[in-house]
């Protein structure tokens, strides 16, 4: 599929792919995680296989991940909630159905609680609403939230081959003004499907429970996955991600 360019004056461009079958709705979103992108085998396999079903498919890169414009350490968790609405625009009047992976789970969630009546489902793979502060800062010494704060930002190791993550100033104190865990609100009514993997080394799966009991739905469903890892990029994974989809597809239809 053709790779097209969301221009939007004064905020970054953002690299997408979509597949819009005529009037089928809802459209179906992937997400990407954290210094992720939409060339992911997740986002791939899900484009494949919505293509096979006449599923209606975007996939796209937020702000300063892929082929998407920006600077990192200029972007944080509203401003790639930003680019999730920008892309939902795309679909017009159709309602969608949000997969998040990893933050994209966070950033979904935020979409759909400011959206309710576009947002017809919600599968998170890994969701990690409030990452930045678990994830991260919680697990930085001294020196380098010294760093943080007298710079601005700081490379640490991802945990992930030899790759680096960014973590600046701005993306801690804005993941704080959107933490959704701690808050006693119901935050979102359409159908949820939570995959997690008991051997995520990131995400702990304890966290797929918590945001069972804080999202609201009344269909919320946690499928816990035994050797499953942060990623969930097996093909049984898979198999099982897409078997949700085609569940609230259906619903939603």
């Amino acid at each position: 599929m053709r790779v097209d360019t969301l221009k939007r004056d004064g905020k970054p461009d953002l690299s997408y792919v979509a597949n819009f079958v005529d009037d089928v709705s809802p459209v179906v979103i992937f997400v990407h995680g954290f210094k992720s992108d939409k060339g992911g085998i997740k986002a791939v396999y899900l484009e494949e296989q919505c293509a096979q079903k006449g599923y209606s498919y975007i996939r796209f890169d937020c702000s300063a991940h892929g082929d998407s414009g920006g600077e990192f350490a200029e972007c944080c968790i509203s401003s790639w909630t930003d680019d999730l609405l920008g892309i939902m625009g795309l679909c017009e009047d159709r309602r969608v159905i949000l997969i998040g992976s990893s933050m994209g789970g966070w950033l979904s969630l935020l979409a759909a609680r400011r959206c309710p009546d576009k947002v017809a489902g919600f599968i998170g793979i890994a969701a990690a609403p409030d990452f930045t502060d678990e994830i991260f800062y919680d697990r930085l010494g001294q020196k380098e939230r010294d760093v943080i704060l007298e710079q601005g930002q700081i490379d640490i190791p991802s945990g992930y081959e030899d790759s680096l993550y960014t973590i600046s100033k701005l993306l801690i104190e804005d993941g704080r003004k959107n933490f959704l865990l701690e808050e006693s609100q119901p935050q979102i009514s359409c159908p949820v499907r939570l995959l997690q993997g008991k051997e995520d080394r990131d995400v702990p799966w304890e966290k797929a429970l918590k945001i069972e009991e804080i999202v609201g739905s009344q269909d919320c469903k946690v499928i816990l996955i035994e050797d499953g890892d942060h990623r969930l990029s097996r093909e049984s994974d898979l198999e099982i991600l897409m078997a949700c989809i085609d569940e609230l597809y259906q619903t939603a239809s």
